[in-house]
């Protein structure tokens, strides 16, 4: 992804039930470099945990939450 310039990212987590601090530190890294470049992300699938886990930290609001696939990649070509 940093090698070749990407701008837009969907991360699909229909295989994701929960996840960690350590992942969630990763996520928000990836984000800042890929805003950085005028890029977006786009989440999508997410269990009722992980939704959770975002709206209690706000991440909800920065990046988009979408419940298909086909809705996220719309959404970060705008």
């Amino acid at each position: 992804m940093e090698r070749n310039g990407q701008k837009l990212l969907v991360i699909d987590f229909a295989d994701c039930e929960f996840f960690g601090t350590m992942f969630l530190g990763s996520l928000v890294k990836v984000w800042k470099r890929i805003s950085q470049r005028g890029g977006r992300l786009a989440l999508c699938h997410l269990s009722p945990k992980v939704l959770e886990v975002l709206q209690l930290t706000k991440l909800h609001l920065i990046w988009p939450v979408h419940g298909s696939r086909e809705d996220a990649l719309r959404a970060v070509r705008g």
